[in-house]
């Protein structure tokens, strides 16, 4: 996945979240869902995608804890 293609997923999901308390959440769910085409960025890259995504460069710690809990969840629609 290319880094414009992880910004427009990650700000789709963010927008379509419900309820505005959940999307805190958001980014733990991307890494879950896209964690196989994430594995190979480093934080700060996901900071900035984050950021671009958001506008919280802090939700790319979330979204690598979101990619190593991939391996622990199954993601379900």
């Amino acid at each position: 996945m290319t880094e414009a293609e992880a910004v427009r997923r990650l700000r789709a999901m963010y927008d379509q979240s419900f309820r505005h308390q959940e999307r805190s959440i958001v980014p733990q769910l991307f890494g879950i869902r896209y964690a196989a085409e994430l594995a190979d960025y480093q934080v700060k890259d996901l900071k900035r995608i984050a950021c671009l995504a958001t506008g919280y460069a802090s939700y790319g710690g979330e979204i690598y804890k979101g990619i190593r809990m991939a391996q622990y969840v199954e993601w379900r629609e």
